[in-house]
């Protein structure tokens, strides 16, 4: 160690070495600039030219150390340099450095970073003795072994411990890099000085292209100056370049994130607000100055019932996923979701909060929670929410010992509304319904809509059935007022069906149901009338879905008959045709009339299948009287709806080959209160098919005089409940007379229906006959009976001439 501190001090200008020293620190600095550029490279080219560039100053920063330190060195004798042994030491160390750089910083870790310190050192050493190499002087140079691997050790070991911090973040760290692979470069260089002898010889010379030390000192010098200028350059203008890449990223993550709609704060380690977006801000109700550098606690907390308190919980929490919390601003507590992660800045990492406002979900949660147990129209209660209401007060009925009312409610005449006034009308309607219903129950009841004009109350702890009776009044009353829509007033009424438990049910579906039987009960009497349910109502339902279960089967198995009932003239007696009347042969209860199962067929819809079937049976059947013998054949006003029965009798004509002159058909008056005009067409598309239409009954509904002049029926049958009473009613017998006298201006034939005995013969014979076409029907000729007994009918009524075709 003293001979390397004597070395130095007696052979060595300081001035040059402290030059030396300085290069070297510059040198050192703008190696490690140069890596870290490269580290921070955008791409793999960038990086691979960023690291041959340090190389490159490595080589020739330290080269140029070693030279101006060698140009301090004056050993007593005349020095010059040989020229390719000075170049290839540069070169060599510039090769070390692309080396180890493109191998050990290409991708750096402290372990690679250790190796490649250590590589470094050695090629330093290596570029040092092939250095001396080029010595040339009038003498000979020996070397002292122990000192040369002292120095080459010596410059490893700090090379590598260098490169190792310099891979380290931080401004200390990188100072101690610098000094750290200087102070290596220079031990090395200055030990190694000391490792040699000079022994003068007079026959030594120097040789011709050897560099004198002055010119290797401009050239050092040059070199030195440029690589140094050119990599603080390089350093300078990168780093610029990349803070203002910096900057604009910045300024484009904090455009984006005020341009999200979820709060965003950067916390420090002691979990304050370093930073924040304008949405946070917005959301606290307050200026982002006041946000920025406040608590995180001072705003943030877990919902209350969490079982945690404190933002250390939540912050860990919400680092696996979002966890609901609650934020603190000046309008109160916001309802919010927060979800963290990690930001690496330039000054470290740091945590990031997102905190999203859950009040827009939170409000759209709570309208469709509404919208699955309300009507939409309305705002009542619908069938779902209705269920769970019944369920509660039926149960809390059972612990108290108290009673609860359903009703159900429809209105009367809201279709005529809809039909004349619009939709929009009707809907107007409805809502004015719906808030008379709340006006008239209390907070505790419950009002819903099920559906149209379909309306339910739950009524509970009251005394039964007497409120009941007082709520329906007052809804009774207040819903028959005049009801204004936009200038039109209309009417409607109410009925109800009520029903109370236990009694009449224990659990939702039973009530309602049995509250639904009550009010087809109620709907059945006079308009706006209420009707308790009884027993007999589910006896008599059950009977009636019975009736249609066996009915339905009955159309599926083709369980009909047709019966017959003849018509004779009035005058000779003469048979002139047959009723064709259904019946059902039911399994177990034998024949049913049709008085029993039609209605509920036209109800259910049934009476279409069933009447083509009669239809075509009668037509087929007929085929074979005589041919002057007509079949009349009823036709149900069900049957005109839609596009009426005109196909249905084209097909059975044509399927049986009957005379359209011989098929007569029979319809009600209840068929012309329909859509008239609709009504109109679909009778003429009949007549026009060459049948002969009659309206049945006649005298038993509306009885309007204007069906007779608006279209031309053929025939008009006057109802059994005249003919039962002429003679013997003064009223009837005139009410018959009339009749017949009216169809003999009209031309339309008459048939007197119902006739049971000679008395009313006689009469119809009598005082009645006119010079118009009558006809006889009833009991006192023949009951109905089956196809199979008409040909005896025919031999009973007939004359000679009619026989059955064969």
């Amino acid at each position: 160690m003293m001979r390397v501190i004597g070395c130095l001090s007696d052979s060595h200008d300081l001035v040059l070495v402290a030059g030396a020293a300085l290069l070297c620190a510059g040198a050192s600095m703008a190696v490690l600039g140069l890596l870290d550029r490269a580290r921070g490279a955008a791409s793999p080219w960038a990086r691979r030219g960023w690291l041959a560039f340090a190389s490159a100053t490595f080589g020739g920063g330290v080269w140029a150390t070693h030279f101006v330190a060698m140009l301090g060195y004056d050993p007593g004798l005349p020095v010059s340099y040989e020229i390719s042994t000075t170049i290839a030491s540069a070169a060599l160390l510039v090769a070390v450095g692309v080396c180890v750089f493109g191998t050990c910083f290409n991708q750096p870790s402290r372990t690679k970073a250790l190796i490649g310190g250590a590589l470094l050192g050695g090629g330093v050493g290596a570029m040092h003795y092939l250095g001396m190499a080029a010595l040339r002087l009038p003498g000979r140079l020996t070397f002292e072994a122990d000192l040369v691997i002292s120095s080459v050790l010596l410059g490893a070991a700090f090379c590598s411990v260098a490169m190792a911090l310099s891979v380290t973040a931080g401004a200390r760290a990188r100072l101690a890099a610098v000094a750290l692979l200087a102070g290596g470069i220079v031990s090395l260089h200055f030990t190694g000085m000391g490792a040699v002898q000079i022994w003068p010889d007079g026959n030594v010379t120097l040789p011709a292209n050897s560099l004198d030390r002055r010119l290797l000192g401009g050239l050092v010098g040059s070199v030195a100056m440029t690589l140094l200028v050119a990599a603080v350059g390089a350093v300078a203008f990168e780093a610029r370049h990349r803070a203002a890449r910096s900057s604009a990223e910045a300024a484009r993550m904090r455009a984006l994130a005020g341009a999200t709609f979820e709060g965003i704060a950067v916390l420090s380690d002691d979990e304050t607000i370093c930073d924040a977006n304008h949405r946070l801000a917005e959301m606290l109700g307050q200026p982002l100055e006041r946000v920025v550098n406040a608590p995180l606690s001072d705003f943030l907390s877990p919902v209350v019932g969490s079982g945690h308190s404190g933002t250390a919980w939540l912050l860990g929490a919400a680092a696996d996923g979002a966890i609901p919390a609650s934020l603190r601003g000046t309008t109160g507590s916001v309802p919010v979701e927060v979800r963290t992660g990690e930001m690496l800045g330039a000054d470290g990492a740091h945590r990031v909060l997102a905190i999203r406002d859950l009040r827009e979900r939170k409000a759209a949660e709570a309208r469709i929670a509404h919208m699955a147990h309300h009507d939409g129209l309305t705002g009542l209660t619908n069938r779902v929410l209705l269920k769970e209401r019944l369920s509660q007060e039926l149960a809390r009925a059972r612990r108290e010992g108290g009673q609860v009312a359903v009703f159900c409610l429809d209105l009367d005449r809201f279709k005529m509304i809809n039909d004349t006034l619009g939709h929009p009308k009707g809907d107007a309607l409805l809502q004015g319904i719906a808030a008379c219903l709340l006006r008239n129950v209390r907070e505790t009841d419950t009002v819903a809509r099920l559906g149209g004009d379909e309306f339910v109350i739950v009524q509970a702890s009251v005394t039964q059935p007497n409120d009941a009776i007082a709520l329906a009044k007052r809804i009774v009353e207040e819903v028959c007022l005049p009801h204004d829509l936009d200038g039109h007033q209309v009417v409607v009424g109410t009925s109800i069906g009520i029903a109370i438990s236990p009694g009449d049910g224990e659990d939702p579906d039973t009530l309602l149901r049995n509250a639904d039987l009550a009010l087809y009960r109620a709907k059945s009497q006079e308009r706006g009338s209420w009707c308790f349910f009884e027993p007999e109502m589910d006896a008599r339902m059950q009977a009636r879905r019975t009736l249609e279960l066996d009915l339905r089967r009955a159309v599926a198995l083709g369980e009909f008959e047709l019966f017959y009932q003849p018509t004779l003239d009035l005058q000779t007696r003469v048979l002139q045709g047959f009723e064709a009347l259904i019946r059902w042969n039911h399994p177990e209860r034998g024949l049913i009339p049709p008085g029993e199962f039609i209605p509920l067929a036209e109800e259910i819809g049934l009476i279409i299948p069933i009447g083509e079937w009669a239809l075509r049976r009668a037509c087929s059947e007929a085929v074979a009287w005589p041919s002057k013998l007509k079949v009349a054949v009823n036709l149900s006003p069900v049957q005109f709806a839609g596009r009426g029965p005109a196909r249905a009798v084209s097909e059975a004509l044509e399927s049986s080959g009957l005379d359209p002159a011989r098929l007569e058909l029979e319809i009600t008056e209840t068929v012309m209160l329909r859509d008239t005009e609709a009504t109109l067409t679909m009778l003429q598309e009949l007549k026009a098919l060459g049948v002969g239409i009659a309206m049945d009954d006649f005298g038993t509904g509306y009885s309007s005089l204007s069906y007779l002049r608006r279209f031309p029926f053929d025939r008009v049958k006057i109802d059994r409940s005249f003919i039962k009473d002429i003679g013997l009613s003064h009223e009837s017998t005139s009410i018959v007379r009339a009749v017949a006298q009216l169809c003999e201006s009209l031309g339309m034939a008459v048939t007197a229906e119902g006739v049971e005995s000679e008395q009313q013969m006689m009469q119809l014979e009598g005082g009645i006959r006119t010079s118009s076409v009558m006809e006889v029907q009833g009991y006192l000729f023949s009951r109905p009976q089956p196809g199979r007994e008409v040909p005896q009918l025919c031999r009973t009524f007939g004359t000679p001439e009619l026989e059955l075709q064969q």
